[in-house]
């Protein structure tokens, strides 16, 4: 009993030490506050698998957004997070994934602003953060203005 208990405790350790455990942590964090965040929300952008032998796979492999917050104040946040990585990585991750495409293609209609949201926490050090604005240009997405909360100014892209 006592060796099964332990592997459950270390198993919960390496657990807790994820990326999605940031995610839950967060998505609490925002219903109680009275928002609305849906997490690993799929894109129509997926990639195709492959197997090890080079083999097409018939799966195609969703990429999905860590959390997806659409606000009563016409915004929509795109978040990506990343537990010991960096705000950069996350970002690029968003543009590269183009994450903000199908929110921004809503709002067209809905006329609500989509801000992309890279996220790091690292033990030890904290979080940083760092907003986006997105804008749709054709088929392209850019993001002409930066908001950093650590540096507490806007930041010209």
């Amino acid at each position: 009993m006592t060796r099964n208990l332990s592997k459950i405790l270390k198993a919960q350790e390496s657990l807790l030490k994820k990326e999605w455990y940031l995610q839950a942590v967060l998505y609490h964090g925002f219903k109680d506050v009275k928002m609305d965040p849906q997490v690993e929300v799929p894109t129509k952008t997926g990639r195709k698998v492959t197997t090890k032998t080079g083999e097409k796979a018939d799966d195609e492999v969703m990429n999905k957004i860590d959390i997806l917050i659409e606000s009563l104040d016409k915004v929509v946040y795109v978040f990506e997070l990343k537990y010991k990585g960096s705000v950069e990585a996350a970002f690029k991750q968003l543009e590269k994934k183009r994450y903000c495409y199908e929110p921004l293609e809503r709002a067209k209609v809905s006329g609500k602003a989509v801000i992309a949201v890279g996220l790091n926490y690292t033990p030890g050090e904290g979080m940083r953060i760092i907003f986006k604005n997105a804008v749709l240009a054709g088929k392209k997405i850019i993001y002409p203005v930066a908001f950093n909360p650590s540096q507490e100014d806007y930041v010209e892209n």
